[in-house]
């Protein structure tokens, strides 16, 4: 008897018609404005660590391949191998895009110091994927606000796709009996 009221209640429940998510937006607009902030997914500047303190740091500094692979995928020897090859384009060029979304050349000398290096840029960007696009995520790990880790991951992932564009270590090969499609592949084609 107990399983009949059960199934019942299942089939009741299926047949009921499901709510649209315009009208769950209807009830995020009646909510206060103290009530919406803290609904917003962002973590906010004051609850975060200094970039040369937080925890990226410390993984960084610590070099254990286990944290490392899981973290960004590559192991430690790997990470640093490709470092050298991500600062050469990440010193010469602004993360901010002038008005036609084209990245500047800049001197490294002048100007305020950067608030990520380039390891921790190249980090970044290799965390952010590996989390599955995460930003609360990356911005606890990275010490970084909402915008500036938005900034930096624009401006990481067209340099690592650069950097990778360059590098006879990670170009795709084909079997050399398949016939090859991608030769008129160029990074401006993903840009």
């Amino acid at each position: 008897m107990n399983d009949d009221i059960d199934i019942f209640i299942v089939i009741y429940l299926l047949n009921q018609p499901q709510e649209h998510s315009r009208y769950k937006k209807a009830f995020y607009k009646r909510l206060s404005y103290n009530q919406r902030k803290m609904r917003d997914r962002r973590v906010p500047r004051a609850s975060l660590l200094r970039p040369e303190v937080s925890a990226w740091r410390k993984v960084y500094e610590s070099k254990h391949n286990q944290t490392f692979v899981t973290l960004t995928g590559l192991d430690c020897a790997s990470f640093h191998a490709l470092v050298p090859q991500f600062e050469e384009h990440y010193t010469s060029t602004s993360p901010s895009p002038d008005a036609n979304e084209k990245y500047v050349r800049i001197y490294p000398k002048r100007g305020r110091n950067r608030l990520l290096r380039p390891e921790d840029c190249l980090g970044l960007v290799l965390v952010w994927t590996r989390t599955r696009g995460s930003l609360s995520s990356t911005q606890v790990i990275f010490g970084i606000s909402y915008t500036t880790c938005c900034d930096y991951l624009k401006f990481g992932t067209r340099i690592l796709l650069k950097t990778l564009y360059n590098n006879p270590a990670a170009e795709v090969k084909f079997h050399p009996l398949l016939p090859s499609r991608c030769s008129q592949c160029t990074p401006e084609t993903f840009a």
